[in-house]
Protein backbone atom coordinates (compact mmCIF):
# COMPACT_ATOMS: atom_id res chain seq x y z
CA UNK A 1 0.00 0.00 0.00
CA UNK A 2 2.46 2.41 1.05
CA UNK A 3 4.91 1.78 -2.39
CA UNK A 4 1.40 2.13 -4.24
CA UNK A 5 0.88 5.54 -2.57
CA UNK A 6 4.46 6.68 -3.55
CA UNK A 7 4.58 5.30 -6.63
CA UNK A 8 1.28 7.21 -7.65
CA UNK A 9 2.41 10.63 -6.17
CA UNK A 10 5.88 9.93 -8.19
CA UNK A 11 4.27 9.18 -11.39
CA UNK A 12 1.25 12.13 -11.44
CA UNK A 13 2.02 14.38 -9.70
CA UNK A 14 6.14 14.78 -9.02
CA UNK A 15 7.29 13.82 -12.32
CA UNK A 16 4.50 16.44 -14.30
CA UNK A 17 5.29 19.03 -11.76
CA UNK A 18 9.37 18.02 -12.48
CA UNK A 19 8.81 18.60 -16.61
CA UNK A 20 6.77 21.68 -16.39
CA UNK A 21 9.44 23.63 -14.82
CA UNK A 22 12.14 22.32 -16.93
CA UNK A 23 14.04 19.91 -14.55
CA UNK A 24 13.83 16.99 -16.63
CA UNK A 25 16.17 17.28 -19.44
CA UNK A 26 13.89 15.43 -22.32
CA UNK A 27 11.48 15.85 -24.78
CA UNK A 28 7.88 15.26 -24.22
CA UNK A 29 7.65 11.94 -25.96
CA UNK A 30 10.52 10.22 -24.42
CA UNK A 31 9.14 11.65 -20.52
CA UNK A 32 5.74 10.14 -21.68
CA UNK A 33 7.14 6.98 -22.92
CA UNK A 34 8.98 6.88 -19.44
CA UNK A 35 5.69 6.35 -17.80
CA UNK A 36 4.24 4.77 -20.46
CA UNK A 37 6.57 1.82 -19.76
CA UNK A 38 6.44 1.63 -16.44
CA UNK A 39 2.64 0.97 -16.45
CA UNK A 40 2.56 -1.18 -19.10
CA UNK A 41 5.72 -3.50 -17.80
CA UNK A 42 3.91 -3.56 -14.28
CA UNK A 43 0.10 -4.37 -15.87
CA UNK A 44 1.99 -7.42 -17.99
CA UNK A 45 3.89 -8.89 -15.07
CA UNK A 46 0.48 -8.50 -12.64
CA UNK A 47 -1.13 -12.23 -12.78
CA UNK A 48 -4.52 -10.62 -11.23
CA UNK A 49 -4.69 -8.45 -13.74
CA UNK A 50 -7.23 -9.46 -16.25
CA UNK A 51 -5.76 -8.88 -20.06
CA UNK A 52 -9.19 -8.29 -22.17
CA UNK A 53 -8.97 -5.06 -20.11
CA UNK A 54 -6.54 -3.94 -22.10
CA UNK A 55 -8.68 -3.76 -25.54
CA UNK A 56 -12.11 -5.42 -24.97
CA UNK A 57 -13.86 -3.92 -27.61
CA UNK A 58 -17.25 -5.64 -27.09
CA UNK A 59 -18.19 -3.95 -24.24
CA UNK A 60 -18.51 -0.65 -26.16
CA UNK A 61 -21.92 -1.24 -27.57
CA UNK A 62 -24.02 -0.81 -24.48
CA UNK A 63 -22.19 2.71 -23.50
CA UNK A 64 -21.77 4.19 -27.42
CA UNK A 65 -25.32 5.88 -27.50
CA UNK A 66 -24.68 7.61 -24.33
CA UNK A 67 -21.26 8.76 -25.48
CA UNK A 68 -22.57 9.72 -28.56
CA UNK A 69 -25.26 11.93 -27.68
CA UNK A 70 -22.69 13.62 -25.13
CA UNK A 71 -20.18 14.25 -27.65
CA UNK A 72 -22.59 15.94 -29.98
CA UNK A 73 -24.06 18.22 -27.46
CA UNK A 74 -20.76 19.09 -25.74
CA UNK A 75 -19.29 19.30 -29.52
CA UNK A 76 -22.60 21.88 -30.13
CA UNK A 77 -21.69 23.82 -26.75
CA UNK A 78 -18.05 24.20 -27.31
CA UNK A 79 -18.36 25.43 -31.32
CA UNK A 80 -20.40 27.81 -29.86
CA UNK A 81 -18.35 29.33 -27.29
CA UNK A 82 -15.71 29.35 -29.83
CA UNK A 83 -17.83 30.90 -32.69
CA UNK A 84 -19.28 33.92 -29.79
CA UNK A 85 -15.32 34.33 -28.64
CA UNK A 86 -13.30 34.14 -31.77
CA UNK A 87 -14.87 33.10 -34.72
CA UNK A 88 -12.23 33.25 -37.34
CA UNK A 89 -10.63 30.61 -34.61
CA UNK A 90 -13.45 27.99 -35.50
CA UNK A 91 -12.42 25.25 -38.17
CA UNK A 92 -9.35 27.22 -39.05
CA UNK A 93 -6.84 24.22 -39.34
CA UNK A 94 -9.51 22.33 -41.48
CA UNK A 95 -10.18 25.63 -43.83
CA UNK A 96 -6.67 26.49 -44.47
CA UNK A 97 -4.79 23.48 -44.08
CA UNK A 98 -6.63 20.32 -44.35
CA UNK A 99 -3.98 18.25 -45.69
CA UNK A 100 -2.15 18.76 -42.32
CA UNK A 101 -5.10 18.76 -40.65
CA UNK A 102 -6.03 14.67 -41.78
CA UNK A 103 -2.51 13.62 -40.91
CA UNK A 104 -2.52 15.20 -37.52
CA UNK A 105 -5.70 13.11 -37.06
CA UNK A 106 -4.31 10.40 -38.43
CA UNK A 107 -1.28 10.63 -36.32
CA UNK A 108 -3.43 11.49 -32.80
CA UNK A 109 -5.32 8.63 -33.46
CA UNK A 110 -2.66 6.20 -33.45
CA UNK A 111 -0.08 7.47 -31.27
CA UNK A 112 -1.46 9.62 -28.47
CA UNK A 113 -4.98 8.27 -27.92
CA UNK A 114 -4.75 4.66 -26.69
CA UNK A 115 -1.48 4.86 -24.46
CA UNK A 116 -3.18 7.93 -22.70
CA UNK A 117 -6.01 5.72 -21.95
CA UNK A 118 -3.40 2.42 -20.46
CA UNK A 119 -1.84 4.95 -18.28
CA UNK A 120 -4.64 7.26 -16.87
CA UNK A 121 -7.70 4.44 -16.68
CA UNK A 122 -6.33 1.01 -16.83
CA UNK A 123 -2.85 0.91 -14.81
CA UNK A 124 -4.58 3.60 -12.80
CA UNK A 125 -7.75 1.69 -11.76
CA UNK A 126 -6.13 -1.64 -11.84
CA UNK A 127 -3.26 -0.16 -9.82
CA UNK A 128 -4.85 2.25 -7.67
CA UNK A 129 -8.48 0.42 -6.48
CA UNK A 130 -7.12 0.13 -2.82
CA UNK A 131 -6.33 3.75 -2.42
CA UNK A 132 -9.59 5.31 -3.72
CA UNK A 133 -12.31 2.54 -2.84
CA UNK A 134 -14.98 4.36 -3.99
CA UNK A 135 -15.62 4.90 -7.48
CA UNK A 136 -16.48 8.00 -7.50
CA UNK A 137 -13.44 9.08 -6.03
CA UNK A 138 -11.28 6.80 -8.16
CA UNK A 139 -13.10 8.65 -11.40
CA UNK A 140 -12.21 12.04 -9.65
CA UNK A 141 -8.95 10.98 -9.03
CA UNK A 142 -8.40 9.92 -12.93
CA UNK A 143 -9.79 12.66 -14.03
CA UNK A 144 -7.37 15.25 -12.15
CA UNK A 145 -4.02 13.47 -12.33
CA UNK A 146 -4.73 13.45 -16.22
CA UNK A 147 -5.73 17.41 -16.17
CA UNK A 148 -2.70 17.62 -14.17
CA UNK A 149 -0.48 16.46 -16.71
CA UNK A 150 -1.04 18.91 -19.05
CA UNK A 151 0.21 21.39 -16.64
CA UNK A 152 2.87 20.86 -19.63
CA UNK A 153 1.32 22.78 -22.17
CA UNK A 154 0.84 25.72 -19.50
CA UNK A 155 -2.62 27.47 -20.08
CA UNK A 156 -5.72 26.74 -18.02
CA UNK A 157 -7.47 25.76 -21.20
CA UNK A 158 -5.95 22.67 -21.79
CA UNK A 159 -6.49 21.95 -17.76
CA UNK A 160 -9.73 22.75 -18.26
CA UNK A 161 -11.00 20.72 -21.34
CA UNK A 162 -8.76 17.40 -20.01
CA UNK A 163 -10.37 17.48 -16.35
CA UNK A 164 -13.96 17.25 -17.97
CA UNK A 165 -12.56 14.87 -20.79
CA UNK A 166 -10.91 13.11 -18.08
CA UNK A 167 -14.17 12.51 -15.67
CA UNK A 168 -15.47 11.72 -18.88
CA UNK A 169 -13.33 8.65 -19.72
CA UNK A 170 -13.14 7.28 -16.09
CA UNK A 171 -16.64 7.24 -16.15
CA UNK A 172 -16.34 5.21 -19.16
CA UNK A 173 -13.84 2.61 -18.32
CA UNK A 174 -15.29 2.38 -15.06
CA UNK A 175 -18.50 1.25 -16.60
CA UNK A 176 -17.01 -1.26 -19.28
CA UNK A 177 -13.69 -2.40 -18.20
CA UNK A 178 -12.20 -1.82 -21.69
CA UNK A 179 -9.37 0.18 -22.57
CA UNK A 180 -10.67 0.57 -26.30
CA UNK A 181 -13.92 2.04 -25.15
CA UNK A 182 -12.28 4.63 -23.26
CA UNK A 183 -9.66 5.57 -26.13
CA UNK A 184 -12.46 5.71 -28.63
CA UNK A 185 -14.66 8.09 -26.46
CA UNK A 186 -11.04 10.31 -26.25
CA UNK A 187 -10.17 9.88 -29.91
CA UNK A 188 -13.56 11.58 -30.04
CA UNK A 189 -13.44 14.60 -28.32
CA UNK A 190 -9.66 14.83 -29.11
CA UNK A 191 -9.88 14.95 -33.01
CA UNK A 192 -12.95 17.28 -32.25
CA UNK A 193 -10.63 19.83 -29.95
CA UNK A 194 -7.65 19.91 -33.14
CA UNK A 195 -10.60 19.91 -35.94
CA UNK A 196 -12.57 22.81 -33.55
CA UNK A 197 -9.65 25.28 -33.94
CA UNK A 198 -8.51 24.63 -30.25
CA UNK A 199 -4.75 23.12 -31.28
CA UNK A 200 -3.00 25.83 -30.38
CA UNK A 201 -3.65 25.04 -26.48
CA UNK A 202 -2.33 21.70 -26.51
CA UNK A 203 1.44 21.95 -27.92
CA UNK A 204 4.17 21.26 -25.62
CA UNK A 205 5.69 24.68 -24.50
CA UNK A 206 9.31 23.40 -24.76
CA UNK A 207 9.87 20.74 -26.98
CA UNK A 208 11.36 20.32 -30.29
CA UNK A 209 8.04 18.73 -32.05
CA UNK A 210 6.01 22.20 -30.79
CA UNK A 211 8.60 24.35 -33.06
CA UNK A 212 8.20 21.81 -35.89
CA UNK A 213 4.01 21.72 -35.32
CA UNK A 214 4.02 25.54 -35.23
CA UNK A 215 6.07 25.71 -38.66
CA UNK A 216 3.51 23.49 -40.13
CA UNK A 217 0.73 25.13 -39.23
CA UNK A 218 2.12 28.11 -40.92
Amino acid sequence: MLFRLFEFIFLFLVLPTLYAFELIPIGIVQFFLIILSWCLCVLLFDRKFEKKQLWNKTALRPHLKRILITYVITCFIVSLGIFLYDRELLFIYVRKRPLMWLLLMIVYQMFFVYPQELVYRTFFFHRYNSLFPNHLVMIGASAIVFSYMHIVFQNIVAIILTLAGGALFAKTYYETRSTFAASFEHALYGSFVFTAGLYSYFIPFNSWIAEKFIQLLH
